[in-house]
């Protein structure tokens, strides 16, 4: 309280000179301690470079190829250094090993990558711009080859091709060129993180993304750039994690469909027909791959199942484009659980996985008891509840308990729902013995939990349901069988979710006497009808 901060003039924080010493290691130690502890600091900090990655990007993208080139070229540093320790005696330093000093400028980049990339306030945006100007200072191979996927085929030509002359011969490979310009995307070097930069500068409005991609022991980088303006409303880019080397890219073209490129191995053959048509694809003979087939998927889920991250967690699964492997992408979860669901997938072949970099953590799903108890329950209700239950304590603790039983039930039919829907009875009859023994394994899971749950909130609301007659629950809780256990798990998850609403109704909201004493009566039936619901749901697993 009234002490002056460290720049001295009044302000508790940093100035933007002070800011650009520190970069430069010029700061105070009193006035480098302020920063470590402040987070506005550090935010401004990482603002000022995600700018200055900006400019770097525009400079790059366009200001380089309009400039004018120097009156006569300069010696490089190289050079210099060259010449003077030739006039020295010959000795052993870093500097006179090119293939070293460039090893330490690329590892120093990646670090210095790794720890913005990686920083709490980076937006996507700055995320995507840093990755893709790291990885355009990459001196890449020159005869390197890539495949595109498009209508069906598979085609390869060199990565860059010497002229931008329209190829002869294939209608689709013309099409595609025509397609690319359009969208001012450079076809001659499309897998490259330097055309992507100039195609995302030149954007008005766009959105990006990160993904890191595990696959195996595989890294990489997915940037993701949206837009509603061209031809070209969507491109990815893939960067391999060591090096942020371009190994594969996918463009969604308007009105055209997808097209897939990635870095292809170029044969004896292949080259020589380069170098005579540098323009004119082949295609490539078909891939033996088997497709990604409903097993992947289960052993995925009874993987996650091990660490309960298939229930009620922001993770998503599904096929890649090709349908060869099974695509896990978890967005808003900590690095901790992220290294948990790598861990338990890791085993799993044909798997890759993304986690979403450009989100921050998820809220925490479960709400406080004073965040869903409610004081309006009506004084005589709510003091009959009380004194049945032991007190207010006693009775805040059984909301407690039983709110949180009732949204883990809604999570629990919710993923049975989805194994009933992605393992349909034709599906699980096609599954292999052990395979169907897993997918069972993984729906009674499912099931005891239901079971547990719904019996720990009859336990606990018990004592607010005597009076009720015997004949309304039993009315409520007759349902009829089902043909198979997938047929059902739907209904199971609308009488979940209508239990929850009348709890919640019960607990959390402004009513009558008459109306709660209602509830209550509507709610013991709705549990007894959900305990039946699961028991047919057994019943038809069997």
């Amino acid at each position: 309280m009234g002490t002056k901060g460290p720049t001295g003039m009044g302000s508790p924080h940093l100035s933007d000179q002070q800011l650009m010493q520190l970069e430069d290691g010029e700061l105070s130690e009193r006035e480098a301690s302020h920063f470590q502890s402040c987070p506005q600091c550090g935010s401004r900090l990482r603002d000022a470079q995600a700018a200055r990655a900006a400019y770097v990007e525009y400079r790059d993208a366009f200001r380089a190829s309009l400039l004018a080139p120097p009156p006569k070229s300069w010696r490089t540093l190289d050079a210099l250094i060259t010449r003077h320790e030739a006039s020295r005696p010959r000795g052993l330093h870093w500097w006179s090993v090119p293939s070293l000093a460039a090893g330490a400028c690329v590892m120093l980049g990646l670090i210095v990558s790794a720890l913005v990339l990686w920083s709490p306030r980076q937006t996507s945006s700055a995320r995507a711009s840093l990755l893709l100007t790291q990885s355009a200072k990459r001196v890449l191979p020159q005869r390197r080859f890539i495949s595109l996927r498009v209508h069906g085929r598979t085609l390869v030509r060199p990565a860059v091709l010497s002229t931008e002359a329209e190829a002869e011969g294939d209608s689709d490979i013309a099409r595609l060129q025509m397609v690319f310009a359009a969208a001012h995307y450079s076809w001659r070097e499309p897998l490259s993180a330097r055309s992507f930069q100039a195609w995302r500068s030149g954007l008005r409005d766009k959105r990006d993304s990160v993904s890191i991609i595990r696959a195996q022991d595989d890294e990489s980088y997915r940037v993701r750039t949206e837009t509603d303006s061209g031809v070209l409303r969507t491109a990815s880019l893939t960067l391999r994690a060591p090096d942020l080397r371009p190994i594969a890219g996918a463009f969604d073209f308007e009105r055209e469909g997808i097209v897939e490129l990635a870095e292809a191995a170029a044969s004896n053959e292949h080259a020589s027909e380069a170098r005579a048509q540098p323009t004119r694809p082949f295609t490539a003979p078909p891939r033996n791959e088997t497709p990604a087939g409903p097993e992947v998927t289960l052993h995925v889920l009874a993987a996650l199942n091990q660490i309960g991250a298939d229930v009620g967690e922001p993770v998503e699964i599904s096929e890649d484009l090709r349908h060869q492997h099974v695509v896990v992408h978890a967005a808003g979860v900590g690095r901790e659980r992220q290294r948990q669901i790598a861990g338990v997938l890791k085993a799993v072949p044909r798997v890759m996985l993304e986690f979403d970099s450009g989100r921050s953590p998820l809220p925490p799903a479960k709400a406080t008891p004073l965040e869903r108890y409610s004081a309006s329950i009506p004084a005589t209700l709510r003091q009959q509840f009380e004194e049945r239950l032991g007190g207010s304590t006693a009775f805040q603790e059984a909301i407690d308990r039983v709110l949180e039983a009732s949204a883990s039930d809604v999570a629990q039919a919710h993923a049975l729902e989805i194994l009933a829907r992605d393992f349909g009875p034709r599906i699980e009859a096609s599954l292999m013995a052990p395979d169907r023994e897993i997918l069972h394994k993984l729906r009674d899971n499912h099931i005891s939990e239901l079971e547990r749950l719904v019996s720990r909130i009859r336990e606990d609301f018990k004592p607010l349901f005597p009076g009720i007659p015997d004949g309304a629950i039993a009315q409520a809780a007759n349902g009829g069988a089902t043909a198979s256990w997938q047929a059902g798990a739907a209904s199971l998850v609308a009488v979940a979710r209508k239990t929850d609403d009348s709890l919640n109704r019960l607990l959390a909201s402004s009513y009558s006497q008459s109306s709660g004493e209602e509830m209550l009566r509507t709610l013991a039936a709705q549990i007894e009808q959900f305990d039946s619901a699961i028991r047919s749901e057994r019943q038809a697993g069997r």
